[in-house]
């Protein structure tokens, strides 16, 4: 069956202008059906049912007045068949003419010189208001080989429509959400904000549903509604252009020059790339991973290359499973840690006592399924000298996450734990000798910032020492019997078993009161 949305009858007397017209809506992805005299225009009007007709009312001259075509024939014909009144009419003409009928909020009026660039954002214009009053209120769902994802989005723009756009194709599923028409956040599996929206936008099949509900998040996604389409489809451009000049996705990287030779300033891009390198060296893997959109990262990688700061290089194998070899945690502790936390995301706070320490324990993480770097810690060489705040975030469930909050061990801290302790649900201590030095001082510290968590229940803490034996630094501080307590080489952190202690501790504190046993 034939795609009527895409049909658009051009009927003008000049041949050139036919044979321009109809290409160029050809190129733009519309089925042209060209005709050179109104009887014949008419008659097919009826018949191919076009979502636009393109006309003239006072065509050039031509060597066969037979030839003619008089559009406003076209458009009194038409206009009053109840099977054609609604469609939008383009008129073209020498000058300003006064035409029967225009419909001002239907119909368009061009004067001659056309250019095709602005006929091109008109027809988009009146289809998106077509389909607009079209949908009017009715619940919005339908197939993307029908309807294009950014008329969708169009629409729902146009309509400041709040909720959520769910998009399957094959297994693959995403969400976009929208408040007042604008887009919050896009999402597919662990890969949001403009990188995802990005993918979706080229996404020619699958099947869409928008489900109106009130959205409660602050936006992830920053710009203009108009310049976010844009850009995402000139990126899309770019990257089909230039792909063959990009390194593969399996081709292997590796850094050449240390990070600290750099120089400052440059774009966040390139210190995200630069610190995810060193764990996910494939290409494909390292543009998945990076938070910037694809084109970005794959340009990026090219200019390093470009100027020797990384290179290709060849590995006898690479664990493209990865991530499947080793999961943080089970299905039912996920569920259970999302139904014990207050809201959809939880905070870890990361008190340490030293920033080579923090910077070691956060290179670590990279090796947990679905965690990444926050931008400002990955690419921010001045943010890594003195860390506060976000530093990574830990997908445990689909809209859930886990933010990793990094604070340094420091009294002058105290007067503010407050104001960043909501949602938290355990603490990571990263001590060093340094740290342990004032035994007092730190029982004193350690006591001041008893972050309590959901249902007011104190939050578990786990030790991690870069320092001596672990019962003469427990002693040291004087810390509980049955907390958790690790000792880590600076060079190379498992924490997978911290987290899991963590973890296990946070829902143990959870469900003590109520008899349940968490398992793993």
């Amino acid at each position: 069956m034939a795609d009527t949305t895409k049909k658009i009858l051009v009927a003008v007397s000049d041949k050139d202008d036919l044979a321009s017209y109809g290409q160029y809506l050809k190129a733009k992805g519309f089925d042209a059906v060209v005709l050179g005299d109104e009887d014949s225009a008419a008659e097919a009007a009826l018949k191919e049912n076009p979502v636009i007709i393109i006309t003239e009312i006072c065509p050039k001259s031509v060597s066969k007045p037979v030839q003619s075509v008089n559009g406003e024939k076209i458009f009194n014909m038409l206009k009053d068949n109840p099977r054609s009144k609604a469609i939008p009419f383009i008129f073209i003409a020498e000058d300003v003419v006064n035409i029967k009928g225009f419909r001002k909020e239907v119909d368009s009026l061009f004067i001659r010189p056309i250019n095709l660039d602005e006929l091109f954002a008109r027809i988009s214009q009146r289809l998106t208001r077509h389909r607009q009053e079209a949908l009017g209120d009715r619940q919005l769902t339908g197939r993307l080989s029908h309807v294009s994802l950014v008329d969708i989005l169009q629409v729902l723009h146009m309509n400041r429509k709040e909720g959520v756009l769910s998009l399957i194709h094959e297994d693959k599923k995403a969400s976009i959400y929208m408040k007042n028409g604008e887009i919050l956040n896009a999402v597919i599996g662990d890969i949001e904000k403009e990188k995802a929206l990005f993918r979706l936008l080229i996404w020619k099949d699958g099947r869409f549903e928008f489900l109106p509900k009130p959205i409660d998040m602050l936006p992830k996604i920053q710009g203009s509604f108009d310049n976010l389409l844009m850009e995402g489809m000139r990126q899309h451009d770019e990257l089909e252009r230039k792909k063959e000049g990009f390194p593969k996705a399996d081709a292997m990287l590796k850094t050449k020059v240390d990070f600290s030779i750099l120089p400052k300033g440059l774009k966040p891009v390139i210190y995200e790339a630069l610190h995810l390198i060193e764990s996910y060296p494939m290409a494909g893997d390292l543009v998945n991973r990076c938070s910037f959109p694809d084109y970005e990262v794959y340009q990026t990688i090219v200019e390093l290359l470009k100027k020797d700061i990384i290179e290709e290089t060849k590995a006898d194998k690479y664990p493209s499973d990865r991530e499947a070899a080793k999961e943080l945690l089970s299905l039912s502790q996920v569920l259970l840690i999302k139904e014990k936390m207050t809201g959809d995301s939880g905070k870890v706070i990361l008190l340490y006592s030293n920033k080579d320490l923090l910077a070691s324990f956060v290179d670590s993480c990279k090796e947990l399924p679905r965690f990444a770097v926050s931008r400002q810690f990955a690419g921010a060489s001045e943010y890594r000298k003195n860390p506060f705040g976000e530093v990574g975030v830990l997908k445990i469930h689909s809209g859930t996450e886990i933010i990793f909050f990094a604070v340094p061990m420091s009294k002058n801290m105290l007067p503010i734990m407050r104001a960043f302790s909501s949602d938290v649900i355990g603490s990571i201590l990263l001590l060093d000798d340094e740290g342990l030095n004032n035994a007092k001082a730190m029982k004193e510290y350690l006591a001041s910032v008893s972050i309590t968590g959901p249902s007011s229940i104190k939050t578990p803490q786990v030790y991690t020492f870069f320092t001596k034996e672990k019962a003469a630094a427990k002693k040291e501080i004087g810390i509980e019997t049955d907390a958790p307590i690790f000792l880590s080489n600076l060079n190379a952190v498992d924490v997978f078993p911290i987290f899991h202690a963590l973890f296990d501790c946070f829902l143990q504190k959870q469900t003590a009161g109520k008899g349940k046993e968490v398992k793993r």
